[in-house]
């Protein structure tokens, strides 16, 4: 039953990224979910980077623990290991490759 909620919630959120106006450069599923990169183009500030992330989570309803700059998200090819007994191997599921100016994003939602 769980896998079923969580393939659910995986579907339901690659819906919502579709319908975003800024596609993702990757998206990286990982065992209870998918984290969403929006690569950036050289430039942006720290309190750049912190408000497009506070806008990312506010508009997604994501972890508001990412907007911290030196947060490591999962890889793909590596295993979510928080579960010994339960690895799940983190798989890229979206990749285009694209770069953003950061000022980009955030005027998304002015």
């Amino acid at each position: 039953m769980f896998t079923d909620v969580v393939a659910r919630y995986k579907e339901d959120t690659l819906s919502e990224l579709r319908q975003f106006p800024l596609k993702p450069s990757y998206v990286v599923e990982t065992r209870n979910g998918l984290h969403v990169y929006w690569v950036l183009n050289a430039g942006a500030t720290v309190e750049q980077f912190k408000e497009c992330q506070r806008r990312l989570i506010a508009h997604f309803g994501a972890d508001p623990k990412v907007k911290n700059p030196a947060r490591l998200l999962r890889v793909p090819g590596t295993y979510w290991c928080k579960e010994p007994n339960n690895k799940f191997l983190t798989r890229l599921i979206e990749c285009d490759g694209i770069r953003y100016d950061i000022n980009t994003i955030i005027d998304t939602w002015c």
